[in-house]
């Protein structure tokens, strides 16, 4: 229940910029005040799990569109995607496609990325040597 019911909710919560409703649901002792932020939680996982969905197509499209299963590593980026879902799509493409990935999003100026790996393969170290 909780590995699959509650915790997915709090780390969406985390994820999508809501964190201190979580925290007030383990501090709050209003069991309405409760019940609410729980209904929140649940909107935002769905909400996480739409915007997840939407950087998995886009980043796979991009992966078909260039050929980049072909590729050692994948690596893949769109403006506007969610910095805080983009380590779960990067999860669901290594899966996919068995090779290392990383996704980056581009929020102007700074771009932030979130990489995974296969077993067998530093992806920490490959990006340092290749500075």
């Amino acid at each position: 229940m909780i590995s699959f019911g509650i915790a997915p909710r709090i780390n969406a919560c985390g994820r999508m910029g809501h964190e201190n409703e979580a925290l007030q649901l383990f501090l709050s002792n209003d069991v309405e005040e409760a019940k609410k932020i729980t209904y929140n939680l649940n909107e935002y996982n769905k909400v996480r799990q739409e915007i997840e969905k939407k950087i998995f197509d886009e980043a796979v499209k991009q992966i078909e569109k260039e050929h980049l299963d072909k590729k050692n590593i994948i690596v893949v980026g769109a403006e506007n995607w969610h910095h805080g879902v983009i380590g779960i799509v990067s999860s669901k493409i290594t899966e996919l496609y068995y090779k290392p990935s990383i996704l980056v999003c581009f929020e102007g100026d700074i771009a932030k990325g979130s990489g995974r790996s296969i077993q067998g393969f530093d992806l920490h170290d490959a990006l340092c040597k290749s500075r």
